[in-house]
């Protein structure tokens, strides 16, 4: 199961090519030229297009880095990049960025655009350029494949309060106090399945949106629910057990396309907060 992803919900398909106009208009974008694209038709969606000679002449170096993570140059041909315009609203995208690599046919005098994939924030870098961007500020955004961040399902559900106090100090170890962009590849989904699982156990068997049980249970006799974060990867390291839900299948395609995600984000947020108060404030924990 990936992360905070619906099979399905958009039409590209990894390795085929595009028209620009096509992810435009899935995204309601009127960016004609724009390397970062977002619109009103579907908010949960931002795209960013990498490569073309446009992108060469400007100096930008898109590409993989040795941990798999793709290395995105932000917006600003000339001088220094600053956090503002698109390049904030990639910063602060809270869903998922689909990335697509401009190529041009030998025969063809457009740009066709391959899809990557789906991609999350984790953070970004500045750094200081060197080529024909010598000393130059550019801001060096850090994006994740979504199918690498699986978490495992818990083997069982932890009902003895002390191991669960124990599972919830780990879980919040691994999501503080880390720079999200210098993180391996690795480390990133060993923290993140740590987070997931902690959630997952403290949801039990109920939605933590909805209050109704788990739609069914898997082989092993765990309870199904997804994991849903209601806020960007780069907030607070790779997740935060206050962000992080287990919801239902129905609940977590509402919270992606339903009339009303801030309002469904929030009300969810607030039914994590009062769980997790008793454990803040050191109370006696609830029987499970």
């Amino acid at each position: 199961m990936s992360i905070d992803t619906v099979s399905g919900s958009h039409p590209f398909e990894v390795g085929s090519s595009y028209e620009r106009e096509a992810v435009l208009q899935f995204l309601g974008s009127k960016q004609p030229m724009s390397g970062i694209v977002y619109g009103n038709e579907q908010r949960d969606y931002l795209a960013v297009f990498s490569g073309g000679r446009f992108g060469k002449r400007a100096g930008y170096t898109d590409g993989w880095d040795p941990e798999g993570i793709f290395r995105y140059c932000g917006q600003g041909s000339k001088g220094d990049q600053r956090l503002q315009g698109a390049n904030e609203v990639l910063a602060r995208h809270s869903g998922i960025v689909l990335i697509f690599e401009t190529w041009k046919a030998r025969n063809s005098w457009k740009g066709q655009q391959r899809f990557l994939g789906e991609f999350r924030v984790l953070g970004y870098d500045i750094t200081t350029a060197n080529g024909p961007r010598k000393g130059d500020k550019l801001l060096i955004f850090s994006l994740i494949p979504i199918t690498l961040s699986v978490p495992p399902e818990p083997k069982t559900l932890i009902t003895d309060r002390g191991e669960l106090l124990k599972f919830r100090a780990k879980a919040i170890a691994a999501s503080r106090n880390v720079a999200p962009a210098r993180i391996s590849k690795a480390e990133y989904r060993t923290r993140s399945e740590m987070v997931s699982c902690y959630v997952l156990i403290r949801a039990g068997d109920t939605c933590e949106a909805c209050n109704s049980p788990a739609p069914f249970r898997r082989a092993e006799g765990t309870p199904y629910l997804e994991t849903h974060h209601t806020r960007r990867v780069a907030d607070d390291g790779p997740d935060d057990i206050l962000h992080v839900a287990g919801i239902c299948p129905n609940c977590h395609r509402e919270a992606h396309f339903g009339p009303d995600p801030v309002g469904f984000q929030k009300r969810l947020e607030d039914k994590i907060a009062a769980k997790e108060a008793p454990y803040e404030s050191g109370e006696i924990i609830p029987a499970l």
